[in-house]
């Protein structure tokens, strides 16, 4: 004889909602790192000729943050995998303050955790990137640093509200992120680091206990994500984001409650 599922109250189905896009924001940090900087300390640098380690990097960029976007996790959550991102959504009032920290909370816990797998994972091989601590080149001030972190992440929240104002062009999201960057990350990696990511930066300096020259890798993308934002609200005629998942469709709005569902009624019979 199978158990009756008992339904979930309101509250208690917003909060496990809210847990379970938090564990995808996890997940999905967790992999991007692993994946991004894996791949590229233990198959680019040894293998591939300077010259184009670059061209490498942005593709394991482009090509990661695309199949995550496009992944069940993505779809769950959203697949913010940055701090600036979910903070420029909350400015839109796409997600609420709960939904804000916990986001981040879980992005900054996904990233450190890759960084301490890869230090213990790949020791040598991560050691010959200097465990993902991000550094200006040489000649690149401490204004062109920020500078270029915060143009480059608010180029990226304009380019995602610009695809996720309307649903004829939400299908193009993931395309248009992952894209976009791939290019940044050509252009600014030989000097910035192309981070545009606090908690990417935050959590290899700290795996690496090298926290002193992080603050700009953090403060830069959120001042970027955040006057990109706050442009929206000032400036009539841009449109502003309807969703605030990259992969949005109306076949999926309840899809957090559907899975949620689909798990309960598995357990209880």
């Amino acid at each position: 004889m199978s158990k009756t599922t008992p339904a979930l109250r309101d509250h208690e189905l917003a909060l496990a909602c809210l847990m379970a896009h938090g564990a995808c924001e996890f997940i999905a940090t967790f992999a991007l790192l692993m994946v991004v900087m894996g791949s590229f300390s233990w198959l680019v640098v040894p293998l591939v000729a300077p010259s184009v380690q670059t061209l490498a990097l942005a593709g394991l960029v482009g090509i990661t943050i695309a199949l995550l976007v496009r992944s069940p996790i993505g779809k769950l959550s959203g697949a913010h995998l940055n701090p600036a991102i979910s903070l420029a959504f909350w400015m839109q009032r796409q997600i609420n303050i709960k939904e804000l920290l916990v986001y981040v909370l879980m992005q900054v816990a996904g990233a450190i955790a890759a960084c301490i797998v890869l230090t213990n994972l790949l020791h040598s091989r991560f050691e010959m990137i200097g465990f993902g601590v991000l550094g200006p080149a040489p000649g690149v001030s401490l204004a062109s640093l920020l500078l270029f972190e915060a143009s480059a992440t608010g180029g990226l929240v304009i380019v995602l509200f610009f695809v996720l104002s309307h649903q004829s062009l939400t299908r193009y999201a993931a395309v248009s992120v992952s894209l976009y960057l791939a290019t940044m990350t050509l252009l600014l990696a030989p000097l910035t680091g192309a981070s545009f990511n606090p908690a990417r930066a935050y959590a290899a300096a700290l795996a690496a206990h090298q926290l002193h020259g992080v603050w700009p890798y953090c403060v830069a993308p959120l001042i970027g994500a955040a006057f990109a934002s706050g442009l929206y609200n000032i400036v009539a005629w841009l449109p502003n984001p309807r969703y605030h998942r990259l992969n949005h469709s109306h076949d999926h709005v309840n899809y957090t409650k559907y899975t949620l569902k689909r798990i309960a009624g598995f357990w209880a019979s």
